[in-house]
C-alpha cells in the first residue's frame, strides 16, 4: 500500500475511479462465463423441460406434437419403477449423509492430530479417489464376483456363490460400499485441507477453558470450518443425487504473526491463568484434553491445583487413548487398501489357474502376461492421447472461468452478485442427462451450419466444452467462498494505488488463490479423468 503525505494533493489518496477499460475487462470476466454457462448448462436443461410436455422420437424437429401432462402421467400412475428409483436416492442420500460424510470428517479430524502415520493413512485413504471408475469396477469385481475373495471368505465355490450384482435385495448396499469407498476419501482431504486453516490458538483456548474435544469440535472448529461445510453439504448431495498437532511455543515460532480473523489468546492472560488454576472464564481449570495441549509439569507450581503428579497421569491416559485411536485408524486403513492389493496380486495370477483352484489357492506361476495382453490389445497411445487433449484445456478453461467469475462476485457489489453466484451453484446441481439431447442436437445444427458436421459431435472439443460449462459452476463456488475470507483492505489497498481490474485480478488475488486452484486442479483433472480416460475417438 503507498504511503500519502499531508502535502500531496487528496486526487493521488482517493480511491481510483474505475475507468472504460475497467468496466470493459468486468463485462468480459463475468459475461463470457455467464454466457457460455447459460448456452451449454441452463438453455437445454430449460429445452429438456419443455421437451417433456411433447412427444419426440428424438430425430427431427417437425416430429414434436403436444403431449400435455401425458408423459408425467404415465411417469407417475403407469411406471412403478419410478417410486422405486426415488426410494433408492432417498436411501443413497441419507447413506451419504449420515454415515460415509460423517466417517470422512471423523477420519479427517483424527489424522489432523498427526498421530504416527498420519502421511501413510492420508495416502491410503485417498487413493480410491485418483483411480478411474473402471478401474475402481475392475476391483470390485475381483472381489464380488463369484470366484472372488468375498465369496471365497464365506466358503462358497461357483454354483452357490451369492450374487452381490444381481440380487435386488442387497445389491443397492453394494453399490453404496464401492461409492463410499471413494467418496470418504474425498471428504476427508478437503476437510483436511480445512482443518490446516484453523488457528491453533482457539483449540488452545477452549482446552485451557475446560472444554471437552467433543465441546470445542462442535462449538469451536465446527463454526469455524463453516465454508469447507458448505462445500461438503455440496459436493454430498451432488454425488449422491447423480448417482492439526502444535504445542503453543511451536506455534509462535513455526506459524508466524497470529490471522486477524482468529484472535490468538494473549500469552499474559492465559499464562497467568495457568499458573493459577484457573480458566479462562475463571473455572477451576481442567486436564487438558488432547496431548498436543498439554501443560508441561514445569509451568505449574508445586501445591496449585494442576500438579506434576496430575500432568503425567493425563498425559498417560493421553498416551493410551492415542496409542487406541492409532490402532484403530491402522487398521480401518489396511482395510480400505486391501481391494487394490488383492487386486494387484490377482493380475499377476492366470485366471485360468485361479478358476480352477480358487482365489486362496498357492500359484504355480507369477507374471505380467495380463498386462502385456491388455497392452497388445488395445490401443493404449490413443487412449493417453485423448484423456490429455481432453483434461487439460478442460482443467485450464475451468479455473480461468471461475477464478474470474469468483473474483467479480466475491469483491465487487452490484444488483446481480447473488444472483449470479446462485446461477452458477445451481446449474453444477443439475444432472447431464438433463442437457443430452439439447446438446447433442445443437452440436449437429451448429456443425451444419459451419459446415463441419463433426465439428463439435464426436470431437475432443465438444466434451471440453460441455464439461467446463458443467465444472464451471463448482469452481466458481469453490474459489468466491475462499475470497470472502480474505481481507478487503487487500482490495482497497490495490485501488488505492491505481490498480486496474485486471492488475487486481492478475497480481493481487491469483497469487493469493494459488491453495484453492492447485486443490481444484486435483479434482477437475482426477474427475475429467476419470469420465473420459476411455475415449478413443
Amino acid at each position: 500500500m503507498s504511503v500519502t503525505t499531508a502535502g500531496e494533493p487528496r486526487s493521488r489518496r482517493r480511491r481510483r475511479r474505475s475507468s472504460r477499460g475497467d468496466r470493459v475487462t468486468l463485462g468480459l470476466f463475468v459475461g463470457l462465463p455467464t454466457f457460455f454457462h447459460v448456452l451449454l448448462v441452463w438453455l437445454p436443461a430449460v429445452a429438456t423441460i419443455l421437451l417433456s410436455f411433447t412427444f419426440w422420437t428424438g430425430i427431427n424437429f417437425s416430429d414434436i406434437t403436444w403431449a400435455g401432462l401425458d408423459n408425467y402421467d404415465n411417469i407417475f400412475f403407469s411406471t412403478p419403477a419410478f417410486y422405486d428409483a426415488l426410494r433408492n436416492n432417498a436411501i443413497w442420500l441419507a447413506w451419504f449423509f449420515l454415515i460415509a460424510t460423517p466417517l470422512g470428517v471423523l477420519l479427517a479430524y483424527q489424522i489432523d492430530r498427526e498421530i504416527r502415520g498420519h502421511r501413510f493413512y492420508q495416502s491410503a485413504y485417498y487413493i480410491p479417489v485418483v483411480l478411474s471408475l473402471a478401474v475402481t469396477g475392475i476391483i470390485w469385481n475381483f472381489m464380488l464376483r463369484p470366484d472372488g475373495f468375498v465369496n471365497g471368505l464365506l466358503g462358497r465355490d461357483i454354483d452357490n456363490a451369492v450374487s452381490f450384482f444381481g440380487n435386488y435385495d442387497i445389491n443397492i448396499y453394494v453399490i453404496m460400499v464401492m461409492a463410499s469407498w471413494r467418496h470418504i476419501g474425498y471428504i476427508m482431504l478437503l476437510y483436511l485441507a480445512g482443518l490446516k486453516a484453523v488457528d491453533p490458538a482457539l483449540r488452545e483456548a477452549a482446552a485451557i477453558d475446560g472444554a471437552t474435544e467433543w465441546e470445542t469440535f462442535r462449538k469451536v472448529v465446527l463454526p469455524t470450518m463453516r465454508p469447507v461445510n458448505i462445500i461438503i453439504v455440496v459436493i454430498t448431495m451432488i454425488e449422491s443425487l447423480q448417482s492439526l498437532r502444535h504445542g503453543l511455543r511451536d506455534l509462535r515460532d513455526k506459524r508466524g504473526p497470529a490471522d486477524p480473523r482468529h484472535p490468538r489468546l494473549p500469552e499474559h492472560r492465559w499464562r497467568g491463568r495457568v499458573d493459577e488454576g484457573r480458566g479462562v472464564r475463571g473455572h477451576p481449570l481442567r486436564a487438558l484434553h488432547r496431548s498436543d495441549h498439554r501443560v508441561p509439569a514445569t509451568t505449574v507450581p508445586a501445591g496449585r491445583l494442576m500438579t506434576a503428579t496430575i500432568a503425567r497421569r493425563y498425559r498417560g491416559r493421553q498416551r493410551v487413548k492415542d496409542r487406541f485411536i492409532s490402532i484403530f485408524i491402522c487398521i480401518f486403513a489396511l482395510v480400505w487398501i486391501f481391494p487394490i492389493v488383492w487386486t494387484l496380486w490377482s493380475s499377476l495370477r492366470p485366471y485360468s489357474e485361479i478358476r480352477a483352484n480358487g482365489v486362496f489357492s498357492v500359484p504355480e506361476s507369477i507374471g505380467l502376461d495380463n498386462y502385456s495382453t491388455a497392452v497388445q490389445r488395445m490401443d493404449l497411445p490413443t487412449y493417453l492421447w485423448n484423456s490429455l487433449i481432453i483434461t487439460a484445456p478442460a482443467v485450464f478453461l475451468t479455473l480461468l472461468f471461475g477464478s474470474v467469475t469468483a473474483f467479480v462476485v466475491s469483491r465487487y457489489s452490484f444488483r446481480w452478485n447473488v444472483s449470479m453466484l446462485l446461477l452458477f451453484t445451481a446449474g453444477n446441481l443439475l444432472p447431464p442427462q438433463l442437457v443430452f439431447i439439447p446438446v447433442f442436437k445443437a452440436y449437429l445444427t451448429v456443425g451444419d451450419w459451419l459446415g463441419n458436421r463433426r465439428l463439435f459431435y464426436d470431437s475432443q472439443w465438444g466434451v471440453v466444452l460441455i464439461h467446463v460449462a458443467f465444472q464451471m459452476g463448482f469452481a466458481t463456488f469453490v474459489l468466491s467462498s475462499y475470497m470472502k475470507t480474505i481481507p478487503k483492505e487487500i482490495s482497497e489497498a490495490a485501488k488505492v494505488d491505481g490498480a486496474s481490474v485486471f492488475r487486481h485480478y492478475w497480481n493481487v488475488m491469483l497469487p493469493l488463490l494459488r491453495p484453492p486452484l492447485a486443490s481444484l486442479a486435483v479434482l477437475m483433472t482426477t474427475w475429467i479423468y476419470n469420465d473420459f480416460s476411455g475415449l478413443s475417438c
